[in-house]
């Protein structure tokens, strides 16, 4: 299994508990991505929000490219806040599509229905999971979180990068492009990975905390 964590504080590092590749992170955005990036609240570009979303994704493309150049098979593309919890990836992973290994599961719709969401219908879903492979349901909901992402080898890669620079849809946040154009096909229950970003505080933000499971615990 090929781990590549993207990190831009190496004071991180010495917490994760697996081996891995390291990916240095960006905190500058491309050219392209610096082009493609969508402003829809006229944030100030400036702002460590607006350069962090920029650079996340950026360095989620140098995450794949890396995959794709080295012809890796069995790729976990983790950024430096994913903790192996308690198990290892199952073996008989998926072949056609990336499967999301951690994450929060929010309204597939509507921003604004999410508190509500979370509280009256996030378990009910996750109960129905079958543990191992699950099919995303993006009618019933989507995910945020980019932090743990298996992508079957470096061909499935490709087709990611190719429809990021080709299919000429505007970026967002990594995740949330990933959730808009549905390029993430399953999720694996229990989760792989739980985030925790309590030790060293988030790289972008004021911190998720810890995530397992598909929602905030």
């Amino acid at each position: 299994m090929n781990k590549l964590v993207i990190s831009i504080n190496p004071e991180r590092l010495k917490y994760l508990n697996y081996n891995y590749t390291l990916i240095p992170g960006e905190t500058e955005a491309s050219d392209f991505v610096k082009s493609k990036m969508i402003n829809k609240y006229n944030e100030d570009k400036n702002s460590k929000k607006y350069k962090g979303k920029c650079g996340c994704f950026t360095s989620h493309i140098k995450a794949l490219e890396y995959a794709v150049d080295n012809k890796l098979k069995n790729i976990q593309i983790l950024e430096d806040d994913a903790f192996l919890d308690s198990h290892d990836i199952i073996m008989d992973m998926p072949r056609d599509a990336p499967s999301l290994l951690g994450g929060v599961l929010q309204h597939p719709t509507d921003w604004k229905k999410t508190n509500d969401f979370k509280k009256n219908d996030v378990d009910d879903i996750i109960s129905n999971f079958e543990d191992g492979i699950n099919l995303i349901d993006y009618d019933k909901y989507r995910f945020t979180g980019s932090y743990a992402i298996f992508y079957p080898d470096y061909k499935c890669c490709q087709k990611i990068l190719n429809y990021i620079f080709n299919s000429g849809k505007p970026l967002k946040h990594f995740d949330i492009y990933l959730c808009n154009n549905k390029l993430v096909k399953y999720l694996i229950y229990p989760s792989i990975y739980k985030h925790d970003d309590t030790k060293t505080g988030s790289s972008i933000t004021n911190g998720e905390g810890i995530i397992k499971n598909y929602k905030k615990i």
